[in-house]
């Protein structure tokens, strides 16, 4: 259970971040997929109840997908900081799905890939040595 600890120490490490990180989430979703604006309490306890919907949803769709593995190489890009966890926190789950993984780590955290300049010329470098290889 030793990803557990790995979560929880990215928690305990960054509690603020984490906060943050889930409230952006959630308001992003609310605006971008329902064209909602929270703005007061009294709006979050029915919204709340939109997501507990919207999560078991999502849950019937991702286990009616079934991914299959191939034998090919990819490039992953991983943050600084996770905004989520999983079993595999090295490759994100990748590991059983493909055959070669090259990781490439970026600074910051997902969110902020593309609006945070120096993160985003970091990611814009990493990406183009890429595209410019082999493969």
């Amino acid at each position: 259970m030793a990803t557990g600890i790995k979560a929880d120490n990215h928690i305990i490490k960054y509690p603020k971040y984490f906060i943050q990180n889930k409230k952006e989430a959630a308001q992003r979703k609310l605006e971008r997929n329902f064209n909602i604006i929270v703005e007061n309490e009294d709006q979050l306890s029915e919204l709340k109840k939109i997501i507990k919907r919207l999560s078991y949803n999502n849950e019937i769709m991702m286990n009616s997908y079934l991914l299959t593995p191939i034998d090919q190489k990819i490039f992953l890009f991983i943050v600084e900081i996770p905004n989520f966890y999983v079993d595999d926190m090295a490759f994100c789950g990748w590991k059983k799905f493909v055959s070669i993984i090259e990781v490439i780590n970026l600074p910051g955290h997902h969110n902020n890939i593309f609006k945070n300049k120096e993160t985003l010329e970091t990611f814009a470098k990493k990406l183009q040595t890429v595209l410019d290889s082999d493969l």
